[in-house]
């Protein structure tokens, strides 16, 4: 589109070969993607070629996966939104680029997968993070369940569900006062 256009898809998201691409002809308005569904990428591009202003995919679903088995997500241009209400599990990790944004303001549960790149991480004032990471969530941009390198902020106003199947640490990110904290099995 010309202008800043925002497209809803109330099902699922597959993309199996060829480009997606996110772009607005008009380079200073962003496009945004509503996914009601699952994400599903097992091949092809899905890509975001606005060179001046990011768009944003937003997950609005309850009960949701992420999965990128195969192809390219090239994320520069994209920031990353699971919103207040939505719930979103990662099959893959979930790549950010420099300078943009994955933002929880529902619930993100990681599994053994990772929010990675170089983009920032921020779990909102009444957002869920699920922590699988025997790791829990650290300040090493190599281990648990978020590793960018951009900035990382843990609101304590969230909500903290660690739910590994193996022993698990909290991590040095966990912050010192929380809204609620879930451990979801004892490991001994």
């Amino acid at each position: 589109g010309s202008g800043g256009v925002t497209t809803t898809v109330a099902g699922d998201v597959i993309i199996t070969g060829g480009i997606f691409n996110l772009t607005a002809t008009a380079s200073a308005n962003a496009q945004t993607l509503n996914i009601g569904g699952n994400y599903n990428q097992s091949g092809g591009t899905f890509n975001d070629g606005n060179s001046t202003t990011a768009g944003s995919v937003k997950f609005t679903g309850s009960g949701k996966t992420f999965t990128k088995s195969a192809g390219t997500i090239t994320g520069t241009n994209i920031n990353w939104n699971v919103n207040s209400g939505a719930s979103l599990t990662l099959a893959n990790d979930l790549p950010v680029s420099t300078g943009r944004t994955v933002t929880v303001n529902g619930t993100l549960n990681c599994g053994t997968n990772a929010v990675t790149g170089a983009g920032a991480f921020t779990l909102s004032s009444g957002g869920t993070l699920g922590i699988g990471s025997t790791a829990g969530i650290t300040s090493t941009a190599s281990s648990g369940n978020v590793q960018v390198t951009g900035t990382r902020t843990y609101s304590t106003s969230g909500n903290y569900t660690y739910n590994g199947s193996a022993n698990q640490a909290t991590g040095d990110q966990l912050p010192s006062t929380v809204n609620n904290l879930k451990i979801g099995r004892a490991h001994v």
